[in-house]
């Protein structure tokens, strides 16, 4: 009984280290998400400014 309760109790340590893993590989990925998210907001926001700057005057292509 103690073998089978040893082996257990190793199987949930295993499971927890497991799950802490993907607990924190998720977060960094999130983390990695909103970050490019950001950056990309930004370089839309640019270039919408650069297309505006463009037809109010800037110059004009032919």
């Amino acid at each position: 009984m103690d073998r089978r309760d040893t082996k257990l109790a190793q199987i949930a340590r295993k499971l927890v280290e497991h799950q802490r893993l993907m607990l924190n590989l998720g977060m960094q990925l999130l983390a990695l998400y909103e970050g490019r998210r950001e950056d990309v907001a930004g370089l839309l926001r640019k270039r919408d400014d650069d297309r505006s700057g463009k037809e109010s005057g800037g110059p004009k292509e032919t």
